[in-house]
């Protein structure tokens, strides 16, 4: 993680704190998990990243990858793993930051709701990647909302705000989906 997103031994120590690793069985022979929490200024976002480390010959997919199978993968072995995100394997693009452009998750969200032109959107969580959103990740944190407009309606609200930039969307969508 450290090497794939240019970050200092220091900056790692002082904003990422793991919180649970394992490996274990994938569906194309074993990988590594790993959770860990980001610290930038005020904000705290819960992440994780997963990737392959061993790859059963009897798996007839990336075969176009000169990659060992049947044997553990060094580092640089999976490195084109991870560049083509090959048997879902990812590692979440973190730049290393100390600020935000916003003071507060407060602040933050309002910004959001002028995007929005609502006061209807609210917080949901902070991540780095974004559903819709294309590319989903920049490297920067952002602020997800939702909301209720019109529940009669089935009307809510959906957006992001990117916490270092302030460039955000928002959309109405449906609450929910019935069958």
């Amino acid at each position: 993680m450290k090497k794939r997103n240019k970050m200092s031994e220091e900056y790692f120590k002082k904003h990422i704190m793991p919180t649970q690793a394992s490996a274990g069985p994938w569906g194309s022979g074993e990988g590594f998990f790993v959770w860990y929490m980001v610290k930038v200024d005020w904000c705290t976002i819960s992440e994780y990243d997963q990737f392959i480390i061993k790859i059963n010959s009897s798996d007839p997919t990336w075969k176009q990858l000169s990659v060992p199978r049947d044997a553990h993968l060094s580092e640089q072995e999976l490195e084109p793993i991870l560049d083509r995100e090959a048997f879902s394997s990812s590692i979440t693009p973190i730049v290393p930051l100390l600020k935000l452009k916003f003071n507060s998750r407060v602040e933050a969200v309002k910004a959001l709701q002028k995007i929005a032109k609502t006061d209807k959107i609210g917080f949901e969580r902070f991540a780095y990647y974004v559903p819709g959103k294309l590319p989903r990740e920049n490297g920067h944190p952002f602020l997800i909302g939702w909301g209720e407009i019109d529940k009669s309606k089935n009307e809510c609200i959906w957006g992001y705000i990117d916490l270092v930039t302030g460039e955000g969307y928002a959309r109405k969508d449906v609450c929910v989906i019935y069958n």
